[in-house]
């Protein structure tokens, strides 16, 4: 069975997110592209999907040699922070090791190679003013930043010609799953908790929809190297949560968010205080508009033409 693009970790927020955009803009699904992840989860049944544990080593060149693709997107990783901390070999594995085996496998079989990797890379020191470039240097604070740092250096000493795409926090339409910044937060207000949002944690949030056009506009492109998306805005989580309820004109529900700094909570040494991504590359590059979350429901909720 022969698939032109596999898309690893296909079942996760954003990688749903891009076999969307992929049946928006060629009609029903294809066989032409394959959902690669461990398990099909809520994934229709009519998207063609193969079920592959990129923790398995060696696990990649069995995977190219059965579907011999021409692109692959890579969503996979072990992506939660504190998932991270409390198992640094898985960590190292999904985010470090994978990515390498990727980057040889490719390379050898000319295949394209769009990676995606984080924001946080970095956070030990803060960003110039408009947030951090590409070429400004790597410096993580955890584990799961750590990692993806490597596999990015791993990917392109193996791979030169990859793409790198690092994202920052996404938010958007998780198809009624409660993921991302944004629908997990509207998940535990409608829950009625108070969810404690801090005012000193800064990030460049981006429209899951947005990030998986431009992934795909990536993809199809010439790009190599690294290249920041991300939305327009630095704010702080808090903001975030006060941006988001005034796009869905939830203004009573402002109560229920409660602000606090990250040294509230003992947070502060694990986590960076700002790591707000500067995307004018992309934008100067791309097509594809980067929105932020709220600024893309506004959009969505716009009435369309008589």
């Amino acid at each position: 069975m022969a698939a032109s693009l596999l898309i690893l970790g296909g079942t996760g927020f954003l990688g749903r997110a891009v076999l969307d955009q992929l049946e928006r803009a060629h009609g029903s699904p294809s066989k032409h592209w394959l959902a690669i992840s461990r398990s099909r989860g809520e994934l229709p049944s009519d998207v063609p999907f193969e079920a592959w544990d990129g923790s398995e080593p060696q696990s990649v060149t069995e995977l190219l040699r059965r579907f011999a693709p021409e692109q692959i997107l890579n969503c996979c990783a072990l992506a939660r922070v504190d998932q991270c901390e409390s198992d640094p070999q898985r960590a190292r594995r999904m985010n470090h090791e994978l990515p390498k085996e990727l980057g040889d496998a490719c390379s050898k079989r000319g295949i394209r190679l769009v990676h995606v990797s984080t924001d946080l890379v970095f956070g030990c020191e803060p960003p110039s003013t408009g947030g951090f470039r590409e070429a400004d240097p790597a410096g993580p604070v955890h584990e799961y930043g750590l990692s993806k740092m490597h596999g990015e250096a791993a990917l392109f000493a193996s791979h030169p010609q990859a793409c790198v795409a690092r994202l920052p926090l996404l938010g958007g339409d998780s198809r009624r799953r409660g993921l991302g910044a944004t629908d997990s937060l509207l998940r535990a207000l409608d829950l009625g908790s108070k969810p404690k949002l801090f005012e000193d944690e800064f990030r460049t949030p981006l429209d899951v929809d947005c990030a998986a056009r431009a992934l795909l506009e990536l993809l199809s492109g010439e790009w190599t190297g690294l290249i920041h998306l991300a939305g327009p805005s630095r704010v702080s989580r808090y903001e975030l949560g006060v941006e988001l309820l005034q796009a869905l004109g939830r203004r009573a529900d402002f109560p229920q968010l409660e602000p606090c700094k990250r040294a509230d909570l003992g947070l502060e040494a694990q986590r960076p205080g700002d790591v707000s991504l500067n995307a004018s590359l992309a934008q100067s590059r791309l097509q594809t508009e980067l929105l932020s979350p709220w600024d893309a429901l506004r959009l969505r909720s716009k009435p369309g033409p008589a």
